[in-house]
């Protein structure tokens, strides 16, 4: 039992908070132990007479056989690569962008005279964690057919026209329009954007912080400080050794820092490098989420790989190029830089 519980807990908190009340939900439903009237919302019901449990249990009731597992099995998918990609060690503001996001949904099937949620809020975690994925991603629908997974939204919205009708399809594109807004709203349409206008607004209060775990203060194992950076251990390395050097100067990006800052970083990232002995080593700074940047300050990885299977492991997908475009590019590029120098 106790090893049951341990492989529970490394499922992220929101990813656990979410399949396990669709199971707790739709399972006593499916057993006749409970009424589905007294868990669909109506707004006379949850709002005017206060049975605000409604709220909640309207998300959660699910279908019932296969595709109720196959809805389940996205979920999970789902919102486990929205919590362990770009909202890694953000779990609290995964779940407060998440009411806000289950507000707008009862909103926008007030039309449809929407009482069960579930299936919108599906449509909006995969419509979110599509536009989300690394540009090229690739998913595939059932195990049958691969495809970018940019499109899996459209074909979910599709597979639930033809199997549900258009009802059904219509719950489906008021999710995957909150799921579109809330990327809009706090990502930003553009690849590589800092943020989108709700950005500002979309981090979690301390009161949802301390409630998903993420409350209290962060340890911190410091190495190095001087007048302009800190370098510390970071606590979910890739080997043993793995530090972070960062600047006092709040920067998001490489080109937001000013060169005094930027100068005093390397030497840092040198010394780390030295009093570890380190011979085979990365040295890592990514820019943009697109490019892996979950935290918006700069901050440069050193990172120890003692062997194969430890520290950084990365692709490399080399393209061919024609010697011409090279040249052509490289004589802009310098003219560009001689022209900023």
């Amino acid at each position: 039992m106790d090893g049951f519980v341990a492989e529970l807990r490394k499922i992220p908190p929101v990813t656990r908070f979410l399949c396990g009340s669709s199971l707790a939900v739709t399972v006593p439903l499916l057993m006749n132990m409970v009424s589905g009237y007294k868990l669909i919302y109506t707004f006379n019901l949850a709002i005017k007479q206060l049975q605000l449990w409604r709220l909640y249990t309207s998300f959660f009731i699910g279908g019932s056989g296969i595709n109720y597992l196959f809805d389940l099995i996205m979920l999970y998918r789902n919102a486990d690569q929205l919590e362990s990609g770009p909202y890694s060690r953000r779990s609290a503001d995964l779940a407060y962008q998440l009411l806000f996001a289950c507000g707008s949904i009862i909103v926008a099937t007030v039309p449809l005279k929407g009482m069960i949620f579930f299936h919108p809020l599906l449509v909006c975690l995969i419509y979110l964690s599509s536009s989300l994925a690394p540009l090229g991603a690739q998913t595939s629908l059932m195990g049958l057919v691969t495809f970018p997974v940019k499109y899996l939204p459209y074909s979910v919205i599709a597979m639930d026209l033809l199997m549900g009708g258009p009802g059904h399809a219509a719950q489906a594109i008021a999710g995957a329009v909150v799921g579109h807004f809330w990327w809009w709203g706090v990502w930003g349409s553009q690849p590589g954007s800092r943020g989108g206008v709700l950005s500002a607004y979309a981090n979690a209060p301390a009161w949802m912080r301390n409630l998903v775990g993420e409350g209290g203060d962060i340890p911190s194992f410091k190495l190095i400080e001087t007048d302009l950076s800190l370098a510390f251990l970071d606590i979910g390395p890739l080997s043993k050794g793995h530090a972070l050097v960062i600047p006092k100067y709040h920067a998001a990006k490489l080109h937001e820092l000013p060169d005094e800052h930027l100068t005093d970083v390397l030497p840092i990232a040198k010394k780390i490098a030295l009093a570890q002995g380190l011979v085979d080593y990365n040295i890592l700074q990514n820019n943009g989420r697109i490019a892996h940047q979950e935290v918006d300050h700069v901050h440069f990885h050193v990172i120890p790989k003692p062997s194969v299977e430890q520290g950084l492991i990365v692709g490399w997908p080399v393209q061919s190029a024609e010697m011409s475009d090279l040249k052509k590019y490289a004589e802009e590029l310098a003219s560009t830089l001689q022209k900023n120098i």
